[in-house]
């Protein structure tokens, strides 16, 4: 079976045909790649730097005409989210949003009801969908999020861990994008500072152990370091403790 990584790139722009899009189709960080007379989708066994990273699904796709980037695809949410700031964006205001009768619960189980919802075009490759969007006031980290209604209408199977999705075009061929790493570094850029900040620890050796058993005189601490993800921090009179 012929792989799918080693299939030729296919820029976006010989696939359109849509006038209304014009010279908006050359896009610089979206680039799908159709896999020709592939229409399985397969996903290599993960490297050792998949299986230790905590990356996001995040891409640029067109929204209503416009490139928009972070946008979060989310297994987890059912709905699709659109931040209130965003309307503006894509020509869009309050007075077009329609009435709905959908509820939103946080992690915490407190239910809210959102400002409304709006239908908008998504396009991901060369497959376009009109989509709708719950739109909150939002302060999350992304532009939009896109849920369960859309990944299962599009028919697209996203992977966290091999930072790509999978769908199919009309003519049920295979296409494939990436996702932005570059839109991930950024954010992760900041998302450390605040995270050092907030742990107040440094990179350190982490003691070798899977456990939180107790250790006289040894105090355990489940945190994050900005190398090495989460770990264990062992401390004996406040200070660390070598491997």
């Amino acid at each position: 079976m012929e792989s799918v990584n080693e299939q030729e790139d296919i820029y976006r722009e010989d696939f359109f045909d849509d006038p209304n899009y014009e010279s908006k189709i050359v896009w610089v960080n979206q680039i799908s790649r159709v896999i020709p007379k592939f229409n399985s989708a397969v996903f290599d066994s993960p490297t050792k730097e998949m299986k230790g990273h905590l990356k996001p699904l995040l891409l640029t796709l067109m929204i209503e005409g416009h490139e928009v980037n972070k946008v979060l695809v989310d297994g987890g949410a059912a709905v699709n989210i659109l931040p209130r700031t965003m309307l503006k964006r894509f020509g869009k205001s309050m007075a077009d949003l329609k009435p709905h009768n959908i509820l939103i619960s946080d992690y915490a189980g407190k239910s809210s009801h959102p400002e409304g919802m709006i239908l908008l075009d998504v396009q991901i490759g060369s497959v376009k969908r009109t989509t709708m969007f719950i739109v909150t006031p939002s302060k999350a980290n992304f532009n939009v999020l896109l849920g369960r209604e859309w990944i299962h209408g599009v028919g697209a199977v996203p992977s966290t861990v091999h930072q790509k999705i999978f769908f199919w075009n009309d003519d049920e061929g295979l296409e494939v994008l990436e996702a932005d790493q570059k839109t991930y570094e950024v954010g992760m850029y900041f998302a450390d500072q605040q995270l050092t900040a907030f742990a107040k620890t440094k990179p350190f050796d982490a003691y070798n152990s899977g456990v939180m058993d107790e250790e006289e005189g040894v105090k355990k601490t489940f945190c994050w370091d900005v190398k090495k993800g989460f770990i264990i921090r062992a401390e004996k009179d406040s200070a660390p403790i070598e491997e």
